[in-house]
């Protein structure tokens, strides 16, 4: 069972940072951006290490629109609710 939890977590990260990644490429070609291949690279390295600091892949599958509003915001802005 905790492999098969290892497996969906990284299978999220990758579906993520690909997102991730394109959105970056498709900025970069936005005039006047400064966005080059080496800020793409970092970018997709902080998102990893974020994505693995937060806890946005547990429980992914039986949260609830909220849940997921807090979890996503967790991860892209740090810890803004502390769960009681």
């Amino acid at each position: 069972m905790k492999e098969k939890q290892e497996i969906r977590r990284i299978e999220i990260g990758i579906i993520q940072l690909v997102v991730v990644v394109f959105a970056a490429m498709v900025a970069s070609k936005i005039p006047y951006t400064e966005i080059t291949q080496g800020s793409i690279v970092l970018l997709g390295v902080v998102h990893v290490v974020s994505y693995y600091i937060s806890s946005y892949y547990e429980n992914l599958k039986y949260r609830g629109y909220l849940d997921e509003l807090i979890a996503s915001q967790d991860m892209c802005c740090g810890r803004l609710y502390s769960k009681s």
